[in-house]
């Protein structure tokens, strides 16, 4: 199993469906007003995106329809597997 990296009381792990180590940090800045976002694969920070509220607020919103489009799928039969006709396309936010 891989490592996964140490945590302050306020952020969450939350690891990647993948698993090998892969996943993302989420954490609040309060001293800064931001919201931390950090992607991991093991004890190794890969990236980190730094918003501010209205920023992570669309995040959530993003993450909100994404898992309504999930669960408005048609449900699959055991023997039909996934199919990539079954994935909703992915969708560009709208230019600010």
């Amino acid at each position: 199993m891989a490592a996964t990296p140490h945590l302050s009381p306020d952020a969450r792990w939350v690891p990647d469906a993948r698993g090998e180590g892969r996943g993302v940090v989420v954490s609040a800045r309060p001293e800064a007003g931001l919201v931390t976002i950090s992607v991991w694969r093991g004890n190794v920070c890969v990236a980190t995106i730094r918003l501010a509220p209205d920023q992570a607020a669309d995040v959530v919103a993003a993450m909100a329809d994404g898992l309504a489009r999930l669960d408005a799928r048609p449900e699959l039969s055991p023997e039909a597997g996934p199919s990539s006709s079954a994935r909703p396309a992915p969708r560009r936010a709208a230019p600010a």
